[in-house]
């Protein structure tokens, strides 16, 4: 009996791509100079291309040498409909949350976004629902970064949104 149940383990992990956690990191720091926080998303591929794929039809084959023509438009779109930063309260226009480029490394891509902003704040609010519209135990780890501000969350299904007082430490 335990043989049977070891070989449908066995035969999950071969067959149907599975791996023991969902995990995804989202890195939104502060670039004093250049007046503008960078945005970054690490990823597992194989589990972004499969959203993609049920929710938009479209398979981007990443990193494979064959990646479709217009895999950014799907990246930042869907980039754009799971994550919103708010200052002081007021949404950040998705269009000023801009598309840089991607890497890859190993079974992980990378998507690097900007958000130019120069102005004062008070608060801000971070809503992160990457991935978790697919996979129920998708855990986002957070990390944020303001002119020494640091706070780190880990975001998930039902945890998605955090605001942070900037007057407290």
């Amino acid at each position: 009996m335990n043989i049977f149940f070891i070989n449908i383990f066995i035969a999950n992990l071969l067959f149907f791509n599975f791996h023991p956690a969902h995990i995804a990191m989202n890195n939104i720091e502060y670039n004093i100079e250049k007046k503008k926080f960078d945005i970054v998303f690490k990823v597992f591929t194989r589990d972004f291309e499969l959203i993609i794929l049920k929710k938009y039809k479209k398979e981007l084959k990443l990193n494979k040498g064959n990646e479709i023509k217009n895999s950014n438009f799907y990246i930042q779109k869907y980039i754009n409909e799971n994550f919103s930063i708010f200052f002081d309260g007021k949404r950040i226009n998705k269009k000023n949350i801009i598309f840089q480029r991607k890497n890859f490394k190993d079974d992980s891509s990378w998507f690097y976004f900007s958000l130019n902003f120069d102005k004062k704040f008070k608060t801000v609010t971070i809503k992160n629902t990457i991935m978790t519209d697919f996979f129920k135990d998708q855990k986002n780890l957070i990390f944020f970064n303001y002119k020494g501000f640091q706070k780190t969350e880990i975001f998930n299904s039902s945890f998605f949104k955090k605001k942070y007082n900037l007057n407290k430490k």
